[in-house]
């Protein structure tokens, strides 16, 4: 089966995923106390075991090279992205202008790159994607303050060394780099907990984007933006890391996490510094709808 027509079915499945977090809401089901307990479950428990199941059976030292390719690939394309969304949206509004520029600097790789690429590419792309979490969180702790006016952001560092998906991956190395093989009854509880993943990110993004007002997409700003984080990002990508010579695997899912939607960081520190978080959250709504079609087109370029 050609990864389009795994990533179609997939995206299929995240849409499913996704309606039942709306409904769930919407007839209060998922209420938002509920659905901050869930999150906090799914970034501290669900998650971190998805990321150290893509460990547990060990990495070759190949891998392992492939994998500090996938931090240095996140890295560069982050820090390009973050010039062009400068270029880009220098003469937008102040509040919204910050939220543009950010938007375009980070994609969601966790809550919706991950669960797509454990379903798609398997335990590998599990891998590649959790390493390239890790200058993911760097960059999005350090640009963002940067982009909202808050370069010296005290904490920074103590809230990456605590990031429980980052904790998972260094733990993941560790136990790469030492040979230590897990205990099989918990290779099956990490196994089983990674499961949830899809099912349960998916659905409380559903819950979220119930809360986002229709009018508040409705722009002409929007339209631009989604096209260059979905569409533009993705196509400069494929080419350089083609010509680059990057394994197979590795480049297709770098260019599908760089098609994902905006990221959650974008929302959250604009409310933390004084952005327009709700065009935020309008941006992360509509990308996320986007995404379900945008995501299999880019494929068809594999």
């Amino acid at each position: 089966m050609s990864v389009f027509s795994t990533m179609a079915g997939t995206q299929m499945l995240m849409f499913l995923y996704l309606l039942v977090g709306a409904v769930s809401s919407k007839t209060g089901i998922i209420r938002e106390e509920a659905r901050e307990g869930m999150l906090s479950f799914l970034i501290y428990v669900v998650m971190p075991a998805s990321i150290l199941s893509s460990f547990v059976g060990g990495l070759e030292r190949q891998q392992l090279l492939e994998g500090l390719q996938a931090m240095l690939i996140c890295t560069a394309a982050c820090l390009l992205s973050w010039g062009l969304g400068a270029l880009l949206w220098r003469k937008s509004p102040d509040g919204r202008r910050q939220v543009l520029i950010f938007g375009t600097v980070l994609p969601n790789i966790g809550n919706a790159g991950l669960p797509i690429s454990q379903l798609v590419f398997g335990p590998m792309g599990v891998f590649y994607t959790s390493m390239q979490m890790i200058p993911g969180t760097i960059l999005g702790w350090t640009i963002g303050p940067a982009i909202y006016g808050q370069a010296r952001q005290k904490g920074m560092l103590k809230r990456f060394l605590t990031n429980p998906n980052i904790v998972a991956a260094f733990l993941g190395i560790f136990l790469t780099l030492t040979g230590i093989r897990l205990p099989s009854v918990i290779g099956r509880a990490i196994t089983g907990i990674t499961a949830m993943t899809a099912p349960l990110s998916m659905a409380l993004i559903g819950a979220a984007l119930t809360q986002v007002k229709p009018r508040s997409i409705l722009r002409r700003d929007v339209v631009l933006f989604c096209l260059v984080r979905l569409i533009l990002i993705p196509l400069l990508m494929l080419p350089v890391l083609r010509l680059l010579g990057v394994g197979t695997m590795l480049w297709q899912v770098s260019i599908v996490l760089f098609a994902m939607p905006v990221a959650n960081y974008v929302a959250i520190q604009g409310e933390m510094y004084g952005g327009d978080h709700i065009f935020a959250s309008a941006l992360i709504f509509i990308t996320t709808l986007l995404s379900l079609v945008t995501v299999p087109l880019v494929t068809l370029l594999f």
